[in-house]
């Protein structure tokens, strides 16, 4: 069997050691290279092309986080950071600095087999690029995310991280029931994010800082003045319509557009990411281990119309790229 390649970068040669022992307790992992700084860090990574990285975020020179930042935009890896500084009150906005790359937080002490146990985990995950920095919103103008089952709790860790002064419109479709179950999505998401958010009503227009959902029983479209254009159209279930946002959307942003489609049975969804590929937006589906139900994505995946396949995580860190927030 194949060894699992791993990088250590710590600063502290107990801990390095104490990685490097790792192998003869679990022999199919095999740590092939020590950073003292993010800076070797950075050139081992390029050398020796490990499966996993161990990152520590406070070393001399460059820093854990502006490692992070140059692995994953030249040659991503799954970065687990190793870190004594995570205080408990700031756990929140320590790990939305994380999310320019890392893909798991582990403090401070810690035990080898929960290490272990991440690093088999991590080492089958494909990590795709950064956007590069220099790609910034000046491209994108808006972020539709459609979503059916498992949608709600996904939808909150991608957007949780941004902040309120995002510079792009966000607009979902979330398949739901009837009732009032999307005034009680619009409270829960308000209770975890720094952005607003708000259920779209009739001729109301797009405004940036606010998330808006398309309310239960309706399907939203978008005019060609940014206004919100509600619909009873029951050939297009389930609602609200992924389908009909999307392709609106496609329709008035083109490749101003960030097309996003999460977990979900069936294919509403696909024919609207196709839409946006061909206006030349940029599409992403959920990744499969992150999927509560693996049907819309791997359907858009399938026929070939998505740019990138990322868990949650990876998402909203490429969504902090292009907000020009440089917050560590």
């Amino acid at each position: 069997m194949e060894k699992i390649k791993v990088l250590v970068a710590d600063d502290e040669e107990e801990i390095r050691k104490l990685f490097i022992s790792l192998s003869k307790v679990y022999p199919e992992i095999e740590v092939v290279g020590v950073a003292k700084n993010g800076e070797e860090a950075v050139k081992l990574n390029k050398i020796l092309n490990p499966d996993v990285i161990l990152m520590d975020l406070h070393m001399p020179g460059t820093n854990g986080i502006e490692a992070i930042q140059k692995i994953m935009t030249s040659h991503p890896k799954p970065i687990i950071v190793i870190s004594g500084f995570l205080d408990k009150t700031k756990l929140y906005s320590r790990l939305k600095s994380l999310l320019v790359g890392a893909i798991d937080v582990v403090e401070k002490p810690f035990s080898i087999e929960t290490i272990a146990k991440k690093i088999k985990l991590f080492s089958e995950i494909k990590i795709s690029k950064s956007f590069p920095q220099n790609k910034t919103n000046k491209k994108f103008k808006i972020v539709a995310i459609g979503a059916s089952t498992g949608g709600p709790e996904v939808i909150r860790k991608i957007l949780q991280p941004l902040p309120a002064n995002f510079p792009l419109y966000i607009v979902i479709a979330q398949h739901i029931s009837k009732g009032d179950f999307d005034k009680l999505l619009v409270d829960y998401l308000r209770n975890n994010l720094n952005l607003k958010v708000e259920l779209a009503k009739e001729g109301k227009r797009l405004k940036k800082g606010i998330v808006y959902l398309a309310p239960a029983e309706r399907h939203l479209e978008i005019g060609s003045k940014g206004e919100f254009i509600l619909k009873n159209d029951y050939q297009y279930f389930p609602t609200p319509s992924i389908d009909l946002l999307f392709q609106s959307v496609a329709k008035i942003f083109g490749e101003k557009t960030i097309g996003i489609l999460l977990t979900g049975m069936g294919e509403d969804g696909v024919k609207g990411l196709k839409a946006i590929k061909e206006a030349g937006g940029y599409t992403i589906a959920q990744d499969k281990n992150s999927c509560v139900v693996f049907g819309m994505p791997k359907r858009a995946i399938e026929l070939g119309i998505v740019d990138k396949v990322l868990p949650p995580v990876q998402i909203s860190r490429m969504l902090l790229n292009y907000s020009k927030i440089n917050e560590y």
